[in-house]
């Protein structure tokens, strides 16, 4: 190899030895990419797709796409998964027809709605269908606002139902209901019903409210077969104008858990917050100032061997009434009821009335019976066990109408008359308990004026 120098520049000559060998290398790179990177040429015929299809990006129907008839704007009789994209605006006899299982409709955000004239159902379901979902969005206008009353197992969930006259959701056996919520209905003839649940179903965080009967028929925010449960449920603000009314009506071995029965009223005929049907739990619930303008109301009313722990029922109250111990019952029971650990306050009838073969304990009954002959407790029948509870400025704390009763470990205070009770009853003591005198420090009182740990103790 031979270099040469000009002006401040070096050149380099190669031999032809070095470009042999160069041109080799180059050669047997260019072979080697070749072979890892595959053949340039395309492949014969046409080019597949590449992207996903509108189905397989959306794989749903768009119910505008589905026909009705005469009686329905739309008819589903195949399953599938479909969708709302516009409300659905009513004329004819009803909206929407579900003749399938496996069906699942998304009103997503929008309403079947009654823009023409009256009556009719806005979505139902026709048959013994399962598998079946309701979702996201508004019904309004109709005589029912979803019926799937013959469907198993129906899943109902964010949906607002109003302006309905009988009825606004009815649903079958084993139905899930989630934040439904049935607000703003006026019917004027017949019964209405918000809420007509089948057997074995399930509804968490439903409302039933402001809705308002102005005819004489019965109102009703949930109605409820046997074994339902019952989470977070509200009925509230509802009226009736000379019907019976009820927050909620339950029939056998259903479970009420944090629910709430508040303002809801009667205007001339019975009032209940909660009523109970044989063999209910209710835990954590309120009645709070359900109103009757006759003598009879129940803030919660159980049947035969009904349960409620940790319940409260505060000013149900009637209104023109005969000022008797129903004029607003806080709490009442039939036949093997257990009360325990409520609270009854400022009811204008009886705070807690049971029949017979009940238990009332450790419960707070305060400022029941005002102006009536209610009592914070009222027994009125046989073989009750009333133990442990405050009574606080009742117009009578404790009342016994009859035998055979076992009263004990009660305290009393404040009340017009702490204790009117039939002969016959099995009573521990009762010992007004003595003042104690100024205490300051760590000794002193003047005790409970008994050693009897079964006492009940006047103050």
């Amino acid at each position: 190899m031979k270099t040469q120098r000009s002006n401040n520049f070096t050149s380099t000559r190669a031999s032809p030895a070095v470009l042999l060998l160069l041109s080799t290398l180059i050669s047997h790179l260019s072979t080697s990419a070749h072979a890892q990177g595959g053949s340039l040429t395309p492949p014969p015929g046409a080019p597949g797709p590449v992207m996903k299809s509108l189905a397989q990006i959306e794989p749903r129907t768009d119910l505008a796409n589905v026909a009705g008839d005469a009686n329905y704007h739309h008819i589903i009789t195949a399953p599938g998964s479909y969708y709302l994209s516009g409300n659905v605006d009513v004329t004819k006899s009803n909206g929407i027809y579900v003749d399938a299982s496996n069906v699942t409709l998304d009103l997503n955000g929008f309403s079947v709605r009654r823009t023409a004239g009256s009556g009719g159902g806005g979505i139902f379901v026709n048959g013994s269908q399962t598998h079946l979902a309701i979702r996201n969005g508004t019904v309004s206008g109709f005589n029912s606002g979803i019926a799937a009353v013959t469907a198993t197992g129906a899943s109902l969930t964010d949906i607002t139902i109003s302006s309905c006259s009988y009825r606004c959701v009815l649903a079958g056996q084993g139905s899930r209901l989630k934040n439904i919520r049935a607000v703003a209905n006026f019917p004027s003839s017949l019964d209405f019903y918000a809420f007509v649940i089948w057997t074995d179903s399930v509804l968490v965080d439903c409302i039933a409210s402001g809705n308002s009967h102005s005819g004489s028929a019965t109102s009703c925010g949930f109605y409820l077969y046997d074994r339902c449960k019952v989470t977070r449920c509200t009925a509230s603000g509802n009226t009736a104008a000379s019907g019976a009314l009820f927050g909620f009506q339950a029939l056998n071995g259903c479970t009420f858990t944090d629910c709430t029965a508040s303002g809801n009223e009667s205007m001339s005929a019975s009032c209940t917050g909660i009523e109970a049907g044989s063999n209910c739990t209710l835990t954590g619930c309120v009645a709070d100032s359900n109103t009757s303008g006759t003598s009879i109301c129940h803030g919660i009313k159980l049947l035969d061997a009904g349960t409620v722990i940790h319940c409260s029922a505060r000013s149900n109250t009637g209104v023109n009434a005969g000022d008797t111990s129903l004029s607003g019952v806080g709490i009442s029971g039939q036949s093997q009821c257990a009360i325990t650990d409520c609270s009854v306050v400022a009811n204008k009838g009886d705070g807690i009335r049971l029949t017979s073969k009940g238990l009332v304990r450790g419960c707070l009954a305060e400022g029941n019976g005002a102006g009536t002959t209610g009592a914070g407790i009222h027994t009125t029948q046989i073989n009750n066990q009333i133990d442990g509870n405050k009574l606080t400025g009742n117009t009578t704390g404790l009342r016994a109408d009859t035998t055979g009763s076992l009263i004990l470990r009660n305290t009393a205070t404040a009340n017009t008359t702490h204790f009117i009770l039939a002969t016959g009853n099995h009573v521990g003591v009762i010992v007004a308990t003595p003042a104690s005198s100024a205490i300051s420090g760590s000794t002193g009182g003047a005790g409970m004026g008994t050693t009897d740990p079964w006492a009940n103790l006047a103050y």
